[in-house]
């Protein structure tokens, strides 16, 4: 073979292998922003994770003081229903006092009259 055709291989050969070298430069590029994109979204879950673990935590607190306000009105209504059978009994025996004053009052005017009528 000539030398021409040797060095035109040779040539050939070199740009092949430059080639080469810039494909492997830009597959590690590649990699490291994988890497880089890998280390963001880890990142961005860490930080999912502690806002939803923390949203856990003031759900949680939250559910808490519902039940503390349920047992609350459970126990008002209760009173409530106390008060109002009270408040009832209370209407019920003013009710008879008030017949039992004009039950008196009509016995006094009664009386008042028999005693005119005796003087």
């Amino acid at each position: 073979m000539s030398d021409k055709k040797l060095d035109l291989i040779l040539n050939g050969l070199q740009e092949m292998k430059q080639e080469q070298r810039e494909m492997k430069q830009d597959q590690q590029g590649m990699k490291q922003e994988q890497l880089d994109i890998k280390s963001q979204m880890n990142n961005r879950f860490d930080t999912l994770e502690t806002t939803l673990s923390l949203i856990n935590e003031k759900v949680n607190v939250m559910d808490q003081k519902i039940d503390g306000v349920h047992e609350q009105v459970a126990k008002n209504v209760a009173d409530i229903t106390q008060l109002k059978a009270v408040q009832e009994r209370m209407v019920t025996i003013q009710e008879h006092q008030e017949k039992t004053i004009d039950l008196l009052a009509r016995r006094s005017i009664d009386h008042e009259a028999e005693l005119r009528k005796i003087k």
